[in-house]
This record gives C-alpha cells, structure tokens and sequence, in this order.
C-alpha cells in the first residue's frame, strides 16, 4: 500500500491550499510545504467526509457572506 503524499497549491477561490490529488484542504506553509492546519471543510462545498462544506459551515452559524 503506497503512501499518499499531498500535492498542495493554493487556492485563491478557498484561500487556503488544496491537494491537486485528494481535494484535501489545509493551511500549509507555502516554504516548507509543512501542514499547519488541515480543515474539516470548506465554504467552497468540499468537506472531508464528503458532505457539503458549505451547508456544514452554515449550520453551525458561520457567516459566509
């Protein structure tokens, strides 16, 4: 089994970075590539478990206006 290494770019449209592989969100440090922070979800709409982010984000009182 190999192990998944995150491709990370940053997203303008999420402002945060995005792996071109899995979809997976994460505040990264752009130097070292190091993960700071991975996120649950997104007010783009991705979200870990494949739910929708943003509805997600919604519900538990985010304003994403």
């Amino acid at each position: 089994m190999s192990i998944h290494t995150h491709d990370w770019e940053w997203s303008d449209g999420c402002a945060t970075s995005v792996c071109m592989e899995c979809s997976a969100h994460a505040r990264v440090d752009r130097e070292t590539n190091a993960v700071i922070q991975s996120l649950a979800r997104c007010f783009c709409g991705w979200a870990a478990d494949g739910g929708d982010g943003r509805e997600q984000l919604l519900e538990r009182g985010e304003n994403l206006d």
